[in-house]
C-alpha cells in the first residue's frame, strides 16, 4: 500500500485482509492499472466510464463509523525520567523486643603475659616458726693469712753475726758445741743434709765448704731445702742451689746466693761431691747437735743428718724420698754468712 486518497494504490488485488477500507472506496493495482471499488461485497473490479458519461456526483455522506480496530503491539519503553527527589524519612518504629543471648564463643588463645606489676607494700610480720632442724656442718673456709709473729725468743740460735765488719763469721749446719773440726773426704754422688736454726730469722748472702786436700778434677755443689713442717722433719723443697764449685784447689769454696730465713723455722744444708772426692773440714761425731736423736732401739749413735744416693749435677727441686739417717763420719762442715 503506498498511500491513501480517493484511490487506494496497492501491488495486486486488494483483500479483506490486505487493509480496511470504507464502501465505495476504490483501489487500484500499481502493478497491473486494473482499478478496484469497496462494495458490500468486498471488493471487485470497476467497470470503465462510458464515453461522454456524466462527471462524477456529488460525495455522499459519511457511513458510520466503523468499529474500533485492533490495538497495535505495544511502543517501546521510553527513556527513564529523572529521578526526583528523596522523599521524607519516615517516623522510626518501636525497637524490636531483645533476641535470646547466642551461645558463649570458643576461648581465644591465651595472650602473653604481662609485666609484672610494682611490688607491693610488705606485709605485717607474721609470728617466729617453730626453728627448723640444725643442717649438716659446712665445708671449712679457706685458712686464714698468717697472723704477725709473736716477739722472738733469744735463745743461742738467735744472735749471729752479720757482714763482713768488724768480724766476718760463718755459722755451720748441724754444730752443736764447740769442739774443734776435723776433716774428712765425703764420697761423691752423694746427698748430705744437716740441719740449720735461726730463732731471729735474717738473710744468707754465702754458702761455703773448706777444701783441705785437693783432688784433681774434684767438683762441689751446696744447697739448702726447707723442712716439710715442724714435726715431719724431712728436707722438702729446694730453697737455694749455690752451683758448682771446684775442689782441685785448696781454701775457702764459696758460692753466692740470697735467701731470706723464715725466723723459728728448720732449714737443711746439703753438700754433693762430683767427679773425685777432694778432703774437706768435717764436724766430729760429738760435736754435732742430733736433730733426730736416737734409733727405736735406742742406740748408741745418734742420728745427725740425712744422706742419700744422687747422681752429680743440679741439685733436684725436693729433697730425694728414701734418706737413711747419718750416724757417722765423714760429717762435711757446711757453713753461711749472714747479710742481715
Amino acid at each position: 500500500m503506498a498511500f491513501r486518497s480517493n484511490t487506494w494504490k496497492v501491488h495486486g488485488a486488494p483483500t479483506a485482509e490486505s487493509f480496511d477500507a470504507d464502501l465505495g472506496e476504490r483501489a487500484e493495482d500499481v502493478d497491473t492499472g486494473i482499478l478496484y471499488v469497496r462494495t458490500s461485497d468486498g471488493w471487485v473490479v470497476a467497470g470503465e466510464a462510458g464515453p461522454g458519461g456524466g462527471g462524477t456526483g456529488p460525495q455522499g455522506p459519511p457511513g458510520p463509523p466503523g468499529p474500533p480496530g485492533d490495538d497495535g503491539q505495544p511502543g517501546q519503553q521510553g527513556p527513564a525520567g529523572i529521578q526526583g527527589p528523596p522523599g521524607t524519612p519516615g517516623i522510626p518504629g518501636a525497637p524490636g523486643a531483645d533476641g535470646e543471648d547466642g551461645s558463649p564463643g570458643a576461648q581465644g588463645i591465651q595472650g602473653p603475659p604481662g609485666n609484672d606489676g610494682a611490688q607491693g607494700l610488705p606485709g605485717e610480720r607474721g609470728p617466729a616458726g617453730d626453728p627448723g632442724p640444725q643442717g649438716p656442718p659446712g665445708d671449712p673456709g679457706p685458712q686464714g693469712l698468717p697472723g704477725s709473729p709473736g716477739p722472738l725468743s733469744k735463745d743461742d740460735q738467735y744472735y749471729r753475726q752479720v757482714g763482713t765488719s768488724p768480724l766476718e763469721r760463718y755459722y755451720i749446719a748441724g754444730q752443736g758445741n764447740g769442739t774443734a773440726l776435723v776433716t774428712g773426704a765425703p764420697t761423691v754422688n752423694v746427698l748430705r743434709a744437716f740441719p740449720f736454726f735461726s730463732t731471729r730469722g735474717g738473710t744468707l748472702d754465702r754458702i761455703a765448704v773448706q777444701v783441705t786436700t785437693l783432688i784433681a778434677n774434684g767438683l762441689a755443689r751446696c744447697g739448702i731445702y726447707q723442712s716439710i713442717s715442724d714435726t715431719n722433719l724431712y728436707p722438702g723443697a729446694r730453697i737455694a742451689d749455690g752451683g758448682q764449685v771446684l775442689t782441685s784447689t785448696v781454701g775457702l769454696k764459696a758460692a753466692t746466693i740470697n735467701v731470706a730465713l723464715i725466723p723459728n723455722t728448720l732449714y737443711w744444708l746439703v753438700h754433693l761431691a762430683g767427679t773425685a772426692a777432694a778432703t774437706l773440714r768435717c764436724m766430729p761425731l760429738a760435736g754435732c747437735m742430733a736433730i733426730f736423736g736416737a734409733d727405736n732401739a735406742l742406740g748408741v749413735a745418734p742420728g745427725v743428718g740425712l744422706s742419700v744416693t744422687q747422681a752429680f749435677g743440679a741439685l733436684p727441686a725436693n729433697f730425694p724420698a728414701g734418706g737413711a739417717v747419718i750416724t757417722a763420719v765423714p760429717l762435711p762442715a757446711i757453713g753461711v754468712r749472714f747479710s742481715a
